[in-house]
């Protein structure tokens, strides 16, 4: 994305250290309802008024749920994201459609040569603070179809409705959902700063399979996207698997400005019934070939980003699950084995000030790892579903000089929690909140919570 270079110095103190300033769980304090208003452009023309009927079936139909956060407030990296998927004319049977909220401000930035700095430009696309906004690209133009009475970004029902309301009104024979914002593994996505909320892993299950029960979906949609950090964990994998055919998601902490939606949106909109095996993998190759254009002269490329063939998880979850009863783990002894372990692991989500706080490693060097400690545990089965399971690595080389991510992480329940004022950064469900939502991994969810951290 060239115009990222134009914003280097602003976006990097964002951009690249990771996301553990977001997870601090306030209950949110705005209500659930939701009153459907005018829709309008993105010019604050009126258009076609009160809510819009279903369209005939498109091809293709992408819902972004884009919960801005400090990455637009403070350097506009959602509408620079915008203005990427607008770059190119959007076809009539492609649909995508975007629900703007969680930022205290909107708008684009640019370099001022006067001020030596750059400069908040305004609210770009009008997109308001005060509502959640729903948007459809028609062509090259961002309309407003409805807004809502506000709703915390990090609440399952706000998340729901907007599943509902997205692929009921835009039905398409391929669907995709993108969830774009912050990330921290198992502690979830999607931080809300007007409402201090977070979606957990658990509440994102819930939002989706409350959705397909309201819609009476059987079928799965296409695929999942996480926009955001450290996603990219088997228990999250486990769990979208039972409604997605495919995931797209990252190991490490994502680059601020996130996916380059103007490579790889062309390639769907000049052909709409592309299959995901032919789309997903250019939204891994173009991050990371983004990525190194943008900062490879000034940061060694750690970027990583994986599509999942969720068809092959049921085959991963059993062995999984038969490896982790082979561990016949019954005691914290035999868990300091695990730590040390996954202590000796290429790891992800690292702070400067608090080191690895969201206990996630690299599957593949985790199971490896896991190997020196419990020698008569079979891995072998583990590790050929591992790799049916990933279709797609991509991964800046200059970031990995010794072990390569394999394109998922394990979660272990074993990290530090630091308080920071009202902040509680790290871990938040090593134990008591790491539900049967979360993981469809029993044994596996049993040894964290009983011998975890």
């Amino acid at each position: 994305m060239k115009k990222i270079k134009l914003l280097l110095p602003l976006i990097a103190s964002i951009s690249l250290t990771g996301c553990a300033n977001v997870f601090s769980h306030i209950i949110d304090i705005f209500d659930s309802s939701e009153n459907s208003l005018s829709s309008e452009s993105n010019t604050g023309e009126s258009s076609v008024p009160t809510s819009e009927q279903p369209k005939e079936k498109a091809d293709y139909t992408i819902l972004v749920y884009m919960c801005g956060s400090d990455l637009e407030s403070d350097a506009g990296l959602a509408t620079l994201d915008i203005q990427e998927m607008l770059s190119k004319s959007c076809p009539n049977n492609v649909n995508i459609v975007i629900e703007t909220g969680g930022s205290t401000r909107w708008g684009m930035w640019e370099y001022s040569e006067s001020e030596e700095d750059y400069v908040y430009q305004g609210n770009t696309y009008n997109i308001s603070t005060q509502y959640l906004g729903r948007y459809h690209i028609d062509g090259k133009t961002l309309t407003k179809k409805s807004q809502l009475t506000y709703s915390s970004m990090g609440k399952t029902s706000t998340l729901q409705s907007f599943i509902e309301w997205g692929f009921s009104t835009y039905p398409a024979e391929q669907t995709g959902l993108i969830l774009w914002n912050h990330g921290g593994a198992m502690s979830g996505c999607c931080s809300d700063d007007i409402t201090n909320d977070s979606l957990t892993a658990a509440e994102v299950n819930d939002a989706i399979k409350g959705a397909m029960n309201t819609l009476k979906r059987s079928e799965k949609f296409t695929w999942i996207g996480y926009d955001c950090c450290l996603m990219s964990v088997a228990d999250i994998a486990s769990v979208n698997a039972q409604y997605f055919d495919y995931m797209v998601a990252s190991q490490e902490s994502e680059a601020g400005e996130g996916w380059d939606y103007d490579s790889w949106l062309p390639k769907l909109y000049n052909n709409p019934k592309i299959s995901p095996e032919d789309l997903l993998p250019d939204i891994c190759t173009s991050f990371i070939q983004d990525y190194e254009e943008t900062y490879g002269k000034y940061y060694k490329n750690d970027q990583t980003l994986s599509v999942l063939d969720l068809s092959k998880m049921d085959t991963f979850n059993n062995a999984f699950e038969t490896y982790a009863k082979a561990l016949n783990i019954n005691s914290s002894s035999k868990f300091s084995k695990i730590k040390t372990a996954y202590n000796s692991s290429l790891r992800f989500g690292y702070d400067e000030d608090y080191g690895y706080l969201f206990g996630v490693a690299d599957f593949k060097d985790f199971i490896t790892k896991m190997k020196n400690q419990f020698s008569t545990v079979d891995n072998s089965e583990l590790l050929t579903a591992l790799d049916n399971l990933v279709i797609q690595n991509s991964y800046g080389n200059s970031g990995y000089t010794g072990t390569k991510p394999c394109g998922l992480s394990a979660f272990v329940a074993y990290a530090k929690v630091v308080t920071v004022g009202r902040d509680q950064y790290g871990l938040q469900c090593s134990k008591g909140s790491y539900t049967t939502k979360d993981t469809l991994f029993t044994t596996w969810r049993n040894i964290n919570i009983n011998y975890g951290f």
